[in-house]
C-alpha cells in the first residue's frame, strides 16, 4: 500500500487517495511494529515469522527514506533497534532455533535482516 500510494501521490487524478492511503498505512505500520517488537525486541511468534516481519518492515523504512527522505519514525519503533537480539538468543549452541510450532528447528539466520537492521535503524 505504501508502494501504490507513494507511486501515485503526485498523479493529479489519484493525489486525493493516494494521500489517504499512505497517511493511513504508514500510520498502521508504526502501530504493528511497536506492538510487534516493542518495547524490548521480543517477538511473539516463530523465527520465520520474525524474519518476514522484519524484511519487510526494513523495505517499507527504505521506500519511505528513498521516496520522503524520512521513514516517519518506523525506524525509531520502541524494540526494532534491538529485535536482532531475539533471533540470536532464539538460537542455541547446536544451532537449532526455538519454533513455536510454526518453523523448523534448524536455524536457517537470514544475515540480510542483521545487516539491514544495523543500516536503517542503527541496530
Amino acid at each position: 500500500m505504501i508502494a501504490a500510494s507513494l507511486a501515485l501521490m503526485d498523479e493529479p487524478e489519484h493525489s486525493k487517495l493516494a494521500n489517504a492511503i499512505y497517511a493511513n498505512a504508514t500510520r498502521d505500520i508504526a502501530a504493528s511494529l511497536t506492538v510487534s517488537f516493542g518495547p524490548d525486541g521480543a517477538w511473539p511468534e516463530g523465527p520465520n515469522y520474525w524474519g518476514y516481519a522484519v524484511k519487510y518492515a526494513l523495505v517499507a523504512i527504505a521506500m519511505l527514506n528513498s521516496a520522503q527522505g524520512s521513514a516517519r519514525g518506523l525506524d525509531m519503533a520502541p524494540g526494532l533497534n534491538q529485535t536482532g537480539l531475539w533471533r540470536v538468543h532464539n538460537t542455541s549452541p547446536l544451532n537449532e532455533q526455538f519454533n513455536w510450532g510454526d518453523s523448523d528447528a534448524a536455524a536457517d539466520i537470514d544475515v540480510s535482516n542483521f545487516m539491514g537492521l544495523a543500516r536503517q535503524v542503527g541496530a
